[in-house]
């Protein structure tokens, strides 16, 4: 079993305790919305608009709203041209000769992909109504140096850059709301200290929390102005909110165990985070601005929650975490307004650090098999698990992912 975050917090489960029944749950295996059958015909302009118009296609099936067909069998067609890295894209209906679509993606022909990228979460949201991804990046810390750095990649595990160069154990990235700050706990200073990278461009982190004792799960509001946080400055590990502009703290709770793992509600209004005080670990939710935690979980060993920052249907939950299911961690789903769990993966491997796409539907994690850890994509709506890019594991390890908003 790979490093888990709970052990941060020096929470002993003794291993001869029976592990409670689990709640009933539902696997997911349909459900899905009808998808719409898209074709993308050969672009013309530059030299670079085949590539275009590969990476689009490839980007249209990876959101997983769309069949790639043959355009004579296609609903609707996308057309374009490149010229000077930019590319002129149009979607039509099958037989139309107006487009329902038109739109210039603006590129200087340095990163085809990036007008690809543009064009498809255009289709996405215009033609299945829906947020889309394309442009998205995914966070991890993978240890083929030797040490476990952080990487930044495209949502499809291109381009990858690494972050950090601290030679030692970096643990659980965040992103903040967008898509370009990134906070994360590392131990450069020995002990665990929270940083933010303002921009993932051009890394350059600050240490934000440095206390005495542990400083670790920094999550940035969705208004980007606050950071959840765990620490053990006052001798126990609780949750406490800083203000990232006057640097105050806000302690939320009071409790003789350890909390772990804060994520916020779309609205920025409550906190979901993971508590030990029912005697192993379960979710519980919170105002943000503090008061009575309600426990959401029950049964079972459950951690590392993440709040979806859309909700793309009722059939789809809106918290995942990490659970027992048998020998092995499995993905879960929990509807918060109504408590029910949803089993998302088994596949006899170990499966952890779920976090959301910003469209609701689709889920990363590291899965481990055979002592390798790689990243996988999950489809919320069907089960569909794909790995994100078989050719990380140039990487080492891929662990604790993170998905920007």
């Amino acid at each position: 079993m790979k490093y888990r975050m709970w052990s941060l917090l020096v929470v002993s489960v003794a291993a001869s305790m029976a592990m409670a029944a689990q709640s009933t749950v539902i696997r997911i295996t349909h459900g899905a919305a009808e998808k719409i059958n898209i074709a993308v015909e050969p672009f013309g302009g530059d030299t670079s608009a085949q590539q275009i118009a590969a990476v689009l296609a490839s980007d249209l099936v990876r959101s997983d709203w769309f069949n790639y067909v043959a355009a004579a069998n296609a609903e609707v067609i996308v057309r374009g041209t490149v010229s000077g890295g930019a590319l002129n894209g149009a979607v039509f209906s099958r037989g139309g000769t107006t487009p329902v679509l038109q739109k210039v993606c603006a590129g200087d022909g340095s990163n085809p992909r990036s007008v690809a990228h543009q064009m498809a979460d255009e289709i996405v949201r215009n033609i299945a109504g829906k947020p889309g991804i394309a442009q998205t990046k995914i966070a991890c810390v993978a240890n083929g140096n030797g040490s476990k750095e952080l990487y930044a990649m495209d949502y499809d595990g291109a381009n990858v850059k690494r972050l950090t160069n601290d030679h030692t154990l970096t643990v659980r990235p965040r992103f903040g709301p967008n898509r370009r700050t990134l906070v994360y706990t590392s131990y450069r200073s020995t002990w665990p200290d929270v940083y933010i990278m303002p921009d993932i461009a051009a890394p350059a982190p600050r240490c934000v929390a440095s206390y005495s004792g542990l400083n670790t799960g920094g999550a940035i509001s969705p208004d980007g102005r606050r950071l959840a946080l765990i620490l053990s400055k006052d001798g126990n590990p609780e949750l406490y909110i800083k203000d990232l502009t006057s640097g105050g703290l806000t302690r939320l709770s009071r409790t003789r165990q350890a909390e772990a793992s804060p994520c916020w509600s779309p609205d920025g209004s409550q906190i979901c985070f993971v508590s030990d005080r029912a005697g192993q670990p379960q979710l519980y939710i919170m105002s943000a601005s503090g008061g009575e935690a309600k426990r959401v979980t029950f049964g079972g060993y459950k951690t590392e929650p993440d709040w979806a920052a859309w909700s793309v249907s009722p059939e789809v939950p809106d918290i995942c975490f990490c659970a027992r299911a048998g020998r092995q961690f499995q993905i879960f789903g929990l509807k918060s307004h109504t408590g029910e769990e949803l089993l998302l993966t088994k596949d006899g491997a170990d499966n952890e650090d779920p976090c959301w796409a910003p469209d609701g539907r689709h889920i990363v994690y590291s899965r481990t098999l055979g002592h390798r850890s790689s990243l996988y994509i999950l489809d919320a709506f069907t089960g569909r698990a794909i790995e994100l890019n078989p050719h990380l594991s140039v990487l080492g390890d891929c662990t604790a992912p993170a998905w920007s908003r």
